[in-house]
């Protein structure tokens, strides 16, 4: 989605001690994130990123009087972020609308609170969001990235295409962009170039899970005994009825081919052999998904 976590983002100084913050906040070890955020402010004491991430660790303890900058855009924001991970979408919304209310202009805000609402199926609700942030800064790769996601989901593929590689153009080697030139090559036959692009981005993202299952499924279409039922799929995704076209192809030449064609000595032979390919793409995703646990991927290994 173009990288536009604030917290990955803006704060860099120890990534260390900042993801230890962050995993001991996910697991609700609140006390623990606290102690270790006041640790850091004692080696960094003017290091606003770690001030606005004990603010929100002391409101989500419930001591909204300690917390620092009530009033501050990224302390609202941060706590929005944290409140998705943990799954509470209604009170991550609230959050984003607060941190709104105190920086309007907040663009990072804004594509935080797009991206819930198209994860939670509100699609309109996120393109007028992020519209609205493009009118803040138009030439933001991200979120013509982000504007072409939930274009897709919308069904209108010609303008997320159009959305997608205006911000791929504006930074092809960001992050999103090369997601972005995977899901396109993974499209339109080419896997090899697409897992690539897709071990870059991991390397890039290691931990990101969504990701990684995005990596073993163009990997999947790499492995040699797959390799026939993925260009299959590319080719009936062209046509009406996607895989269904598959047995309607075989139907009408079964039924309709001239009788001499019928009586042929090979018209058994493609008879059978077609059914036989047709059962193999059929059994090919859960054989897939066997091959690959008895030959897993190796993408740490590059």
């Amino acid at each position: 989605h173009g990288g536009r976590s604030l917290m990955a983002h803006e704060l860099d100084p120890n990534q260390a001690h900042y993801e230890k913050v962050v995993h001991l906040l996910e697991s609700e070890r609140y006390d623990l994130a606290e102690a270790e955020l006041r640790e850091g402010l004692r080696s960094a004491p003017d290091e606003a990123d770690f001030h606005a991430l004990l603010a929100n660790c002391l409101l989500l303890q419930g001591k909204p009087s300690l917390a620092l900058e009530p009033e501050s855009t990224g302390v609202h924001l941060i706590h929005a972020q944290i409140l998705t991970r943990l799954r509470r979408a209604s009170e991550a919304e609230a959050a984003l609308i607060e941190s709104l209310r105190c920086f309007p202009l907040n663009t990072d805000a804004l594509a935080v609170y797009a991206h819930l609402m198209h994860d939670h199926g509100q699609f309109d609700k996120a393109l007028k969001l992020i519209d609205r942030a493009l009118q803040i800064e138009p030439n933001d790769a991200g979120l013509h990235v982000l504007r072409g996601d939930v274009l897709r989901s919308l069904g209108r593929d010609r303008e997320a295409n159009a959305s997608h590689a205006k911000g791929i153009g504006q930074d092809p080697d960001s992050q999103g962009g090369l997601i972005y030139s995977a899901v396109r090559l993974l499209e339109t036959g080419h896997p090899f170039q697409a897992r690539e692009q897709v071990i870059e981005a991991l390397r890039r993202d290691p931990g990101n899970k969504d990701l990684r299952e995005f990596a073993e499924q163009v990997d999947r279409a790499c492995r040699v005994p797959l390799i026939p039922a993925y260009f299959a799929g590319v080719v009936l995704g062209k046509l009406p009825g996607g895989w269904l076209a598959l047995w309607g192809l075989w139907f009408l030449s079964v039924n309709f081919a001239p009788a001499g064609v019928r009586e042929s000595a090979w018209f058994p032979f493609y008879y059978w052999g077609y059914i036989g390919f047709a059962v193999y793409t059929w059994l090919a995703i859960p054989f897939g998904k066997f091959w690959v646990m008895a030959f897993p991927p190796k993408f740490d290994s590059r």
